[in-house]
């Protein structure tokens, strides 16, 4: 077995249930039947963005712009060409909102019976841009938000009341038509509070509510890990990995597809700095991006050695805390068999 059917194999394996947890939906919108070998393709609108959140390296976001509609079309093409019924994420780095195009992106995905979805910060969302968006055939909206009040403008540097108005607007106009989902990112001034907002916005009308670690964006964002800039546990972990049979190969470059706004293929949205383009959508199909992120990841050494998604700074991470006594050896185990029952269901 090859490795690109090995990885698809897995992949599939891995999409089942990213599928179930990305992609659920109460509405009548369209979306794969299948999920086997389900990919996720994010196409960067911009990478500018009008929010500071406190999670976002935003300073290292390199050189920004807007995609124009002939790489728009030709990222939509090679979607299109890719005989997996890929779901269209249009996101990237940056707010999506900001984009003059954005309706007329989402109705090219809709008469193409694409599932679409946007992530957004939803400062930006008026009234008229959500029945636009609606009308248009956007299927799912996600929502990133974390605290509320005053918290949440210290965390994102946006006004909270305005968010929060385009949110229920939204959710009274999209009814039935789209989904809403909200995406808290649990960082430190909210840790302690997650159960609080998850009921405060339930009691506003959203059910979905998906709730993230705060990542350091392969090490764009500074923050406090022991494994980084060393290489201490390393052989430890690998040998870890290998008796619990758990694959150190990170699975998201190969089920998130990460086209930047300037047309160039990235291993995956954690290169936030875009350190390494792979190539342009106008010389490389998807299917070829399989075999080319597999080799730069050969070639290039350990490029994810400062990734906390990494799967082998997962473990030197809690063997670190474990030698600093922050951290109990039945709490290792813990993390082992779930990185172990996730491998085998995905």
């Amino acid at each position: 077995m090859n490795f690109v059917t090995k990885i698809n194999k897995t992949a599939t394996n891995y999409s089942r249930k990213l599928f179930h947890l990305l992609t659920k939906s109460n509405n009548k919108n369209p979306k794969p039947d299948n999920i086997k070998g389900q990919k996720f393709i994010d196409i960067e609108l911009t990478n500018k963005c009008n929010a500071r959140c406190i999670f976002c390296p935003r300073e290292k976001t390199p050189k920004q712009g807007f995609i124009n509609f002939q790489t728009f079309e030709k990222a939509v093409q090679r979607a299109e060409e890719y005989n997996h019924s890929p779901i269209i994420d249009l996101c990237g780095l940056g707010e999506p909102l900001l984009h003059p195009n954005v309706v007329d992106y989402v109705k090219y995905l809709t008469d193409r019976n694409f599932y679409s979805r946007i992530t957004t910060n939803a400062h930006l969302l008026t009234r008229d841009l959500s029945v636009r968006l609606i009308k248009a055939g956007l299927n799912e909206l996600r929502v990133s938000i974390s605290g509320i009040g005053n918290k949440y403008k210290d965390i994102h540097h946006l006004d909270f009341e305005m968010t929060k108005k385009n949110i229920v607007d939204f959710l009274k106009l999209s009814k039935g038509k789209c989904n809403i989902v909200l995406s808290i990112t649990k960082c430190k001034p909210i840790e302690n509070e997650i159960d609080e907002l998850k009921n405060y916005w339930r009691n506003l009308g959203i059910d979905e509510i998906i709730v993230f670690n705060c990542i350091n964006r392969g090490g764009a964002l500074d923050m406090d890990y022991y494994f980084l800039n060393n290489n201490r546990f390393y052989l430890e972990a690998k040998e870890i990995l290998s008796t619990n049979s758990i694959s150190p190969l990170c699975m998201a470059p190969f089920v998130f597809y990460f086209i930047g706004w300037d047309g160039q293929y990235y291993l995956c949205c954690h290169d936030f700095c875009k350190k390494l383009p792979l190539g342009s959508i106008f010389n490389f199909s998807i299917k070829e991006m399989d075999s080319i992120k597999k080799k730069t990841i050969e070639n290039i050494f350990y490029f994810c050695k400062n990734c906390d998604f990494d799967v082998i700074n997962v473990i030197r991470e809690n063997l670190y805390k474990i030698e600093n006594k922050e951290f109990s050896t039945l709490l290792l185990e813990k993390k082992i068999n779930e990185l172990k029952s996730n491998q085998t269901e995905f």
